[in-house]
């Protein structure tokens, strides 16, 4: 039962981390910009929530595969006011397509690293298996809008930056997102939505490494089959 839950919790800690990049994917959609995952990129930002309260997003590319094999390996750590941090390493061709990863490692603080294959939490969760690849982008809503500004000069921890700022609007929300080649994988400097908090850099760099420790344990498909079992009442029991 321990392990199912450890799967349920890493399904919803992926999906509280990508809810962070979610945003600027619509710029990526509607701007020139685009990712650049070179191998060793890294930035880290502080992330401020609706209610005030912060946090520490830090993405990491460990590692570009050659062609032909699964092209990258990111890691995500994020920490949280009281210091309690949760790592997710993860292979994909693209960070924001969960249906692009091939195996996914989690590791939260003072536990065991544990290693799961995607489609086997897929098919726990009750989900359809991950198309190997799949790129194809949710559309953005029909009353979006970006607008664009130019040689917009802003100052955050991680220094001084020329930037690039979007202005995301449509009738539920007002987003501001600031972008410079020169920070990190995502290019991201600040970002704020109005009523629901913002991001800011706090620092980057080029020698990016996996901060999981210890001995990664793999979970088997079998044992969690029959972990569910013992948990809940089958049919005609």
């Amino acid at each position: 039962m321990k392990r199912f839950v450890l799967l349920l919790t890493i399904a919803m800690l992926s999906a509280t981390a990508f809810a962070q990049l979610e945003l600027i994917q619509n710029v990526f959609d509607n701007t020139e910009f685009t990712p650049n995952y070179s191998e060793g990129s890294w930035a880290e930002y502080k992330i401020i929530d609706k209610d005030g309260k912060a946090s520490n997003l830090k993405f990491s590319v460990l590692k570009v595969e050659p062609e032909g094999k699964e092209p990258f390996v990111f890691e995500m750590k994020m920490t949280d006011s009281e210091g309690m941090w949760v790592i997710t390493q993860f292979a994909g061709a693209d960070p924001m397509d969960k249906g692009s990863f091939s195996y996914m490692i989690t590791q939260r603080k003072g536990e065991t690293a544990r290693k799961v294959d995607v489609s086997q939490m897929a098919s726990i969760l009750g989900t359809s298996e991950p198309e190997k690849g799949n790129t194809e982008k949710s559309q953005p809503p029909d009353d979006l809008s970006v607008e664009i500004e130019k040689d917009v000069v802003i100052e955050v921890p991680a220094g001084k930056f020329e930037t690039v700022r979007a202005t995301i609007k449509n009738d539920e929300m007002v987003s501001y997102i600031w972008f410079s080649e020169k920070a990190g994988p995502f290019g991201m400097v600040k970002a704020e939505q109005i009523g629901q908090g913002g991001a800011e850099l706090l620092a980057h760099g080029d020698k990016a490494a996996s901060e999981i420790t210890g001995k990664v344990e793999e979970i088997k498909l079998p044992n969690l089959e029959n972990l569910i079992k013992m948990a809940i009442p089958q049919p005609g029991n």
